[in-house]
C-alpha cells in the first residue's frame, strides 16, 4: 500500500451495507406485531420462529452493528504510514479449528442443549434411528396398543396401516447416519463430528477452487468455524450439518481430477438426497450438473443422470410408504406463489442468516462479488446454487419454525465461505495485510467472545424448560403419563415414546383418547395425569404467547 493510501469503496460500501442489515433486523424485531394480518398460516403470536426472533435477536443486532460501523470508522481513519512489505501467507491451521469446533460443539450438546432433541424434526432423526440401530426399516406396533396407537404416535411420526407400523415421515439418511453413532453409543454427538468434519472439507475445497489464493483454507474454514449458527446446529440433531458437509463432500469429489473420484461423486449426492429432504441436495447440485450440459460432457453426465435416478427412485419409494395412510399434503397447498407473507418471511430469514455468521462473512461476500464473471467455473456454481437455495424458499409460504439462524440455508454455508475468498483478497489489498489480519482477528474475537456465548445463553434459556418438562414427563412413578399437549405451548412436542414401546412410563395424548380408553389403561398399570400448572411450574407457557412473551 502506498503512503497516504485509505481502503476503497469496495470495502466500505459492503460493510455500511452490512451494518444497515443488522440495523434493519432490529427494526423489524421491534415491529413483527404489527405485521400480525400477513400470516394466514401461523399467527406470530403462536409462532416460535416470530417469538425467537424477537427474544433473542434485537441485541446482536446492535452488537453486530456497532462493531461494523466501527471496523469501517477504523479503516477510513487507519492509514500505513510507510508502505507494507508482502506478508505471509496466514498458518493454515485448520486441524486446530476443526478441533475446536469439535471440542465447543461437543461440550455445548450437553451444556447448552442439554442432549435434548428440542423440535420434532430433531426428534424424528433421533426417532428414525432407534428404528434402524435395532435393526428394522419400520416399527411395529403391536396389536394389544393399537387402540391407544393416535394417543402414543409422537407428532410427525407416521403410522402406515398395511404394515401397522410407526415410522420417520422424513427420508432416514441422516437417520442411518445418526444410527452408526448410536451404535457406538455416541449419537448425541453425531452433529458435532459432521460439524467438525466441515472445517477439513471446506478448507480443501477452498485449496481447489481458489489455488492462487494461499490464504483461502484457513480463512474459509475460520469464516466456517466462527458462525454461530454452525456451532449451534452442531449441538442439535437437524439434519442441516450433514447437507452442508456432505454438499463440501460432493464438490470435493466433483472436482478431483481423478476417474475414482468421478465414479464416487453421485453415490455421495444419493446419500445427500434421501437425507431428509430431497430439495435440499437437488438445489446445491443443480448448477453444477447445468455445467457438465454446458460443456458437453456427456459421459459424467449420463453417470451422474443414471445414479441420480435410482437415488430418486429410493426417496419416491419412501415417500410412497406414507402415501399408504392417504391424506397427504400436495404441491399445490405446500407452495405459493410469492406473497406479502412469503416474502417477508424471506427477508426475515435473510437477515437472520447474516446475523447468525462471523460479522466479516457478508462484507466479504459482498465486497468480492463485484467480480463474479471471473470467478473460476465451480465458483459460479457455488453462486448458482446458494441464490437458486435461497430463491427456493420464497415459494415456501411457512417460516423455519424452531432453528437457530436461517437452518433453510445452512448447507450453503460452505458456499458463501468459499465466496468470501475474493472479498478477502479486496480487503487484503485494500487495507494492507497487517490491517486486513487485525480487523479478521477483531471479527474473529467479536464472534467467539461475545456473539456466541450470548447465542448459546439464549439457546439455553429457550431449551429448558422443554427439557425439564420432557424428563419430568419420562420419569413419573407411573406405567402410563396422560398429558394435554394443547393445554402449553407446544405441548405437542412432549408427546413422545420409544418407537417399541420400550420406554415406562407411556406418555399418551389425553385429546386422543376415547372415553373408555382412561379406565381400560388404569385397569392395565399405574396411570398419572399431569396438569397444565405443573408444566408451568417447570417453566412451560400454559396459555397463547404474545410477541413479547407475556
Amino acid at each position: 500500500m502506498n503512503d497516504g493510501q485509505r481502503p476503497t469503496s469496495k470495502l466500505l460500501r459492503p460493510l455500511s451495507a452490512t451494518a444497515l442489515v443488522a440495523l434493519a433486523g432490529y427494526a423489524l424485531s421491534t415491529r413483527l406485531s404489527s405485521f400480525s394480518t400477513l400470516w394466514p398460516y401461523r399467527p406470530p403470536a403462536l409462532g416460535v420462529f416470530y417469538y425467537l426472533y424477537e427474544r433473542n435477536e434485537p441485541t446482536l443486532f446492535l452488537l453486530s452493528a456497532l462493531f461494523l460501523l466501527c471496523a469501517g470508522l477504523w479503516l477510513r481513519r487507519s492509514v500505513e504510514t510507510s508502505p507494507s512489505p508482502a506478508a505471509a501467507p496466514l498458518p493454515s491451521r485448520t486441524g486446530l479449528l476443526a478441533l475446536f469446533v469439535l471440542g465447543v460443539t461437543s461440550a455445548g450438546t450437553i451444556l447448552v442443549y442439554r442432549s435434548y432433541f428440542l423440535s420434532m424434526d430433531e426428534y424424528m432423526a433421533h426417532y428414525q434411528a432407534l428404528i434402524l440401530s435395532n435393526g428394522h426399516l419400520l416399527a411395529r406396533v403391536p396389536d394389544s396398543w393399537m387402540p391407544f396407537e393416535e394417543a402414543l404416535r409422537p407428532l410427525f411420526a407416521q403410522f402406515n396401516p398395511a404394515f401397522q407400523s410407526w415410522y420417520s415421515a422424513y427420508l432416514p439418511g441422516y437417520a442411518a447416519i445418526r444410527a452408526l453413532f448410536a451404535v457406538a453409543g455416541a449419537e448425541v454427538f453425531t452433529n458435532a463430528v459432521l460439524s467438525a468434519l466441515t472445517i477439513l472439507a471446506v478448507a480443501a475445497a477452498a485449496r481447489r477452487i481458489w489455488p492462487g489464493e494461499p490464504d483461502a483454507p484457513f480463512v474459509s474454514a475460520l469464516l466456517l468455524a466462527t458462525s454461530s449458527q454452525l456451532l449451534v446446529n452442531g449441538m442439535t440433531a437437524y439434519a442441516m450439518p450433514a447437507h452442508l458437509l456432505l454438499s463440501l463432500v460432493w464438490l470435493l469429489l466433483h472436482l478431483h481430477p481423478s476417474r475414482r473420484a468421478a465414479l464416487a461423486v453421485p453415490w455421495i449426492g444419493i446419500l445427500a438426497l434421501t437425507l431428509h429432504q430431497p430439495n435440499i441436495h437437488a438445489l446445491f447440485v443443480c448448477p453444477f450438473i447445468v455445467r457438465l450440459v454446458i460443456e458437453r460432457r456427456w459421459r459424467r453426465f449420463t453417470y451422474y443422470g443414471g445414479v441420480y435416478l435410482l437415488g430418486t427412485g429410493l426417496s419416491f419409494l419412501w415417500l410412497r410408504i406414507g402415501q399408504l395412510k392417504g391424506g397427504q399434503a400436495t404441491i399445490a397447498n405446500i407452495f405459493a406463489l410469492p406473497g406479502p407473507a412469503n416474502l417477508l418471511i424471506q427477508v426475515l430469514q435473510g437477515i437472520l442468516l447474516v446475523n447468525w455468521q462471523n460479522p466479516l462473512l457478508f462484507v466479504l461476500l459482498a465486497a468480492g462479488l463485484a467480480a463474479w464473471r471471473g470467478f473460476p467455473p465451480a465458483a459460479r456454481d457455488l453462486l448458482g446454487s446458494a441464490v437458486l437455495t435461497i430463491g427456493f424458499f420464497a415459494f415456501f409460504p411457512l417460516d423455519q419454525g424452531h432453528g437457530w439462524g436461517d437452518r433453510y440455508a445452512h448447507s450453503i454455508l460452505g458456499n458463501l465461505a468459499l465466496l468470501a475468498i475474493p472479498g478477502w483478497a479486496v480487503l487484503r489489498s485494500s487495507a494492507g495485510p497487517h490491517k486486513a489480519r487485525r480487523l479478521l482477528g477483531a471479527a474473529t474475537a467479536f464472534s467467539l467472545l461475545l456473539a456466541f456465548p450470548v447465542r448459546s445463553f439464549q439457546v439455553s434459556e429457550f431449551v429448558a424448560p422443554f427439557a425439564r418438562a420432557s424428563a419430568y414427563l419420562e420419569t413419573r412413578s407411573a406405567d402410563f403419563v396422560l398429558f394435554d399437549p394443547q393445554s402449553v405451548w407446544y405441548g405437542q412436542d412432549l408427546v413422545r415414546n420409544d418407537p417399541f414401546l420400550r420406554n415406562r412410563p407411556l406418555v399418551l395424548s389425553l385429546p386422543a383418547l376415547g372415553t373408555s380408553d382412561i379406565p381400560t389403561l388404569a385397569a392395565m398399570g399405574r396411570t398419572v395425569m399431569v396438569t397444565p400448572r405443573e408444566m408451568a411450574v417447570l417453566g412451560l407457557r400454559t396459555r397463547r404467547v404474545t410477541m413479547n412473551g407475556r
